[in-house]
C-alpha cells in the first residue's frame, strides 16, 4: 500500500536548529511541534526531493519512496553511511547513483509500464543544492550485479582449508563484476587448499583451453571459468620478481613450481631476470625446485666489499642440504662477483660451498656462467690459492672443494655445469704522498 511506501522527513541544515529536529523526529513528546509547523518555522515546506529507490529499498526496510523537505540552498542528501557507501539495497544489484525522473508538462514524475520511473541522463549527487520552491523527483539507477563463478577444474578432489572436499566443477569462489563490463583475474589462489595448489584459469572443465585477457560480462547471467590446482603445497614462480624471491629464500623448507602461461601456449620457457642483482648466498640451500623446463637467464650475482665478512664462505646457490631437489631448470647467462679487499679468510665459490648425502639433481643445468674474484694481495680468496703471481690453483672453486672428477660426474649425472669462466683479480694499497 502507499501509505507503507511513505515517509515525510525534515532535513535541517542549520546546527542551531538540531534540537528541534530530533524533538520532530522523536514525535513522542507530549506538546512536541507538529511537521507542519517545523515546515513553516524553517521556510523548508517548499523544498521537497522525491526519492524513488526503483526496485530497492531505504536502509534494507520495507520502504521504497521517500519525501524529504529541506531549507533552500541545502546540499542534495544522498543516503549514504558513514564510509561513503549507499545505504539502499537491492539484491542482486549494485546502485550506480541518483538521477532525476522524466517529468510531464504539470511537473509531474512519469513511469514506465511497471511503474518504475523514467530515468533522464541528469545525475544528482551531494554538490547540487536544492533551491527556493523546487520539487525535485530523482530515483536510484541499478546495475545488475553479475559475477563470474569459479569452479574447480579436472578430475581431482581436493580438501578446501574450509575442510570440505571439492570436485570437478564445484563452484569454489566468487567475483564480482561490480560496475565495470570486464574483470580480470589475478594470480591469486581463488581457494586455498591443505594438499594442492592453484596454478591456472581455463574456459573448459578439462583445462584445455587457457583463459587469456579480461572476462567480459556476459548480457545476461554469470560468467564461468575454471581453476586448475596441481597436487603439492607450492609457491609459485611466474615472473624475474618472484624468481628475486625465490632466490633470497633458497634457505627456507619451500617448495617452489616454475610456471608462465608460455609453458601451454607453446612459447620459450624462459624468464629473464635482466637488470636484477642479488647478493651471494653464505647459508643454506633446502628448499624444492620443480623447474618444468624453463631456463632462467640474466643473473647478476653480486657482494661487494662492503657485504663481505671475515671468515664467512660465499656461493651463488649455497650449501645444497640433504633436502635440497632441483629438476628439469636451468640457469643460463649468469654474472658473479665478489670483491672481498682486506677481509681475511673468505672463501668463494661458484655453485655451491657443500652437497651434503641426500640432496637430488635432475636435468639441473648452470651454462654461461662467470665468476670474477677481487681481493688485496695480502689477503687472497682462502679457496683459491695463489701458486705465484700469474697461476692460481683453481681445482676446487666450483663445489666448496669437492674435486670435479669423474667420481662426482657419475654420483651427480643430474647436475651440469658448461662454459664457465674464473677471473681472479688482485690490488694493492695505493701509496699517500
Amino acid at each position: 500500500m502507499k501509505s507503507k511506501t511513505r515517509l515525510k522527513l525534515l532535513l535541517i541544515c542549520s546546527s542551531a536548529l538540531v534540537a528541534s529536529f530530533a524533538a520532530f523526529a522523536a514525535g513522542c513528546a507530549v506538546g512536541a511541534p507538529t511537521t507542519d509547523s517545523i515546515l513553516e518555522e524553517n521556510n523548508a515546506k517548499d523544498q521537497c526531493i522525491t526519492y524513488y529507490a526503483a526496485g530497492g529499498t531505504f536502509d534494507g526496510d520495507e520502504l521504497t519512496e521517500k519525501n524529504m523537505y529541506f531549507v533552500a540552498n541545502s546540499p542534495f542528501y544522498t543516503f549514504t553511511d558513514a564510509s561513503g557507501e549507499s545505504t539502499l539495497v537491492r539484491v542482486g544489484y549494485i546502485f550506480n547513483g541518483w538521477y532525476k525522473v522524466e517529468t510531464d508538462e504539470n511537473g509531474e514524475p512519469k513511469f514506465n509500464a511497471d511503474g518504475t520511473p523514467i530515468l533522464t541522463s541528469d545525475e544528482v549527487n551531494a554538490t547540487n543544492r536544492i533551491q527556493q520552491g523546487e520539487h525535485w523527483y530523482v530515483a536510484a539507477d541499478w546495475i545488475r550485479d553479475q559475477f563470474v563463478s569459479i569452479r574447480l577444474g579436472g578430475n581431482a578432489t581436493i580438501k578446501g582449508t574450509d575442510g570440505k572436499d571439492y570436485t570437478g566443477g564445484d563452484e569454489i569462489a566468487q567475483k564480482n563484476f561490480g560496475k565495470s563490463g570486464t574483470l580480470s583475474l589475478t594470480d591469486a589462489s581463488p581457494m586455498a587448499s591443505t594438499d594442492y595448489t592453484f596454478l591456472q584459469y581455463y574456459t573448459d572443465e578439462n583445462c584445455t583451453q587457457l583463459l587469456t585477457g579480461s572476462i567480459t560480462k556476459p548480457e545476461s547471467g554469470n560468467a564461468v571459468v575454471y581453476a586448475k590446482y596441481i597436487q603439492g603445497v607450492y609457491d609459485i614462480v611466474r615472473n624475474s620478481s618472484q624468481v628475486r624471491s625465490m632466490l633470497v629464500n633458497l634457505n627456507a623448507d619451500k617448495a617452489y613450481y616454475i610456471y608462465t602461461t608460455a609453458k601451454e601456449t607453446g612459447e620459450e620457457r624462459v624468464i629473464d631476470c635482466q637488470g636484477m642483482q642479488i647478493s651471494f648466498k653464505t647459508g643454506e640451500f633446502n628448499c624444492r625446485i620443480e623447474g618444468n623446463g624453463y631456463t632462467i637467464k640474466n643473473l647478476n650475482f653480486v657482494n661487494d666489499v662492503t657485504s663481505v665478512s671475515a671468515g664467512q664462505t660465499y656461493s651463488i646457490f649455497g650449501s645444497f642440504t640433504e633436502k635440497a631437489s632441483v629438476s628439469n631448470l636451468a640457469f643460463s647467462d649468469v654474472t658473479a662477483s665478489v670483491n672481498a679487499g682486506m677481509r681475511a679468510n673468505v672463501s668463494v665459490y661458484l655453485i655451491s660451498h657443500g652437497i651434503e648425502e641426500g640432496a637430488q639433481f635432475s636435468e639441473f643445468k648452470v651454462e654461461n656462467i662467470s665468476l670474477s674474484v677481487k681481493h688485496h694481495i695480502d689477503y687472497p680468496i682462502k679457496n683459491i690459492p695463489q701458486d705465484n703471481t700469474d697461476n692460481y690453483n683453481t681445482d676446487n672453486w666450483m663445489f666448496g672443494g669437492m674435486n670435479t672428477d669423474a667420481a662426482f660426474i657419475a654420483k651427480y649425472t643430474g647436475l651440469t655445469v658448461r662454459n664457465y669462466e674464473l677471473t681472479v683479480n688482485e690490488t694493492k694499497l695505493v701509496p699517500q704522498n
